[in-house]
C-alpha cells in the first residue's frame, strides 16, 4: 500500500510565486496581433503548429533568449536554442523558420565602430 500524496510544503509554494515570471516561462512563445505573448512551447515546431492553427505567429521569448550579436537583423533559433543571424529581413527568417519549424526573433544589433574624434586646428583645418 502506498502512503497518501501530501501537498507541497507551504515553502515550496511560496518561492514558486517569487519568481520571476520569465524565469518559469518557455523560450517560445505564440504571438497573436493585440494580445499578450502565450510563452508556454519548449519546441519550436509545436509552437509553429499551434500558432498557425491560430492565426499568430510563433516568436521567441525575448525574455529567456538573447541573441548575440551578428552580421543579419534577425536570426533563427532552433530547438535547442542554436541562432543563426544571418537575415537581412524579418520575411527571410520567417520563410526560412516556416520551412524548417523554428522561430525567428530580431537579433541584437553590434554597436557601431566608434572613430576617436579628430583633433581640429582652428587656422589649419584637421591635424
Amino acid at each position: 500500500m502506498h502512503p497518501p500524496l501530501r501537498p507541497a510544503p507551504l515553502w515550496l509554494a511560496s518561492m514558486l510565486l517569487l519568481l520571476p515570471v520569465a524565469a518559469m516561462a518557455a523560450p517560445f512563445c505564440i504571438q497573436i496581433s493585440g494580445q499578450t505573448p502565450q510563452c508556454l512551447y519548449v519546441d519550436p515546431a509545436e509552437c509553429a503548429a499551434h500558432a498557425g492553427q491560430l492565426g499568430g505567429a510563433c516568436v521567441p521569448n525575448k525574455a529567456t533568449l538573447k541573441t548575440p550579436p551578428g552580421p543579419g537583423q534577425f536570426c533563427l533559433v532552433n530547438s535547442d536554442r542554436t541562432m543563426q543571424c544571418l537575415y537581412p529581413d524579418y520575411a527571410s527568417c520567417a520563410a526560412t523558420a516556416q520551412g524548417h519549424q523554428e522561430a525567428c526573433m530580431a537579433a541584437t544589433l553590434k554597436p557601431p565602430d566608434v572613430t576617436p574624434l579628430m583633433r581640429q586646428n582652428p587656422l589649419n583645418g584637421p591635424e
